[in-house]
């Protein structure tokens, strides 16, 4: 993962068909090429050789790099606006848009279709605006919250910056470090950020433990195949 003061980071998923997705981005400029030499090059300068090593091992399916810039974050309040006009929903992205590095976008708008057919099937339709997006602020929260802190981390990241930013970015820094080595940290790590459980799961005792405890010597398998000691 990118954090500061390193601006890449990638991402490698098993899709179907027996094949893998590789993702690169970059913070602040520092953007991937959409050409196959240029992306490999880029992936060769992340701080871990392993994606590199997948794109000289393995041939591209197609040489088709697609590009998918992002500004920046983005949210709208419409929970504080005093007067809402009747039967106006807004949904998803339209509430807001998150670093799409996170892969939480399509989670939230699905969170909050189940808070919309709850306010549906309980309200007598008086008033339901306010309150669908009084329960959409609940889910809204969660993702932006874990979206902004690491973006913050950059000092170039222009925004507000809650109180305790720092101190959770270098838990969760530990934390990312860790889950590389730790099944169980990774399988939190996983559960929060992809929004099936709340942020509270990680800061559980046994959970801090891990992160801040001393380290264990593991096993972790190499992109070639060999292990080695951390």
């Amino acid at each position: 993962m990118a954090d500061a003061p390193h601006t890449r980071g990638a991402h490698v998923h098993p899709v179907e068909g027996n094949r893998w997705l590789i993702c690169l981005y970059g913070m602040h400029g520092d953007h991937a090429p959409d050409d196959t030499t240029g992306f490999k090059e880029f992936a060769a300068r992340l701080r871990t050789p392993v994606v590199k090593e997948l794109l000289d091992e393995h041939p591209l399916i197609t040489g088709d790099i697609r590009h998918y810039p992002f500004p920046a974050n983005r949210r709208y309040r419409y929970e504080d606006l005093d007067r809402l006009p009747t039967g106006l929903i807004v949904i998803g992205d339209a509430i807001a848009s998150y670093n799409p590095v996170n892969g939480q976008g399509m989670s939230v708008a699905v969170l909050q279709a189940l808070a919309l057919h709850h306010v549906l099937a309980t309200s007598d339709r008086t008033g339901m605006e306010s309150q669908f997006f009084d329960d959409a602020t609940e889910i809204t929260d969660v993702a932006w919250d874990l979206t902004i802190g690491g973006d913050l981390e950059f000092p170039q990241t222009e925004g507000p910056r809650p109180r305790g930013t720092g101190v959770l970015n270098w838990y969760l820094n530990r934390l990312f470090r860790r889950t590389q080595t730790d099944r169980r940290l990774s399988e939190a790590a996983i559960q929060v950020f992809s929004l099936q459980q709340p942020p509270a799961k990680l800061f559980r005792p046994h959970i801090i433990w891990r992160v801040v405890g001393p380290s264990r010597l593991v096993t972790v398998p190499s992109a070639k195949g060999s292990s080695q000691g951390t």
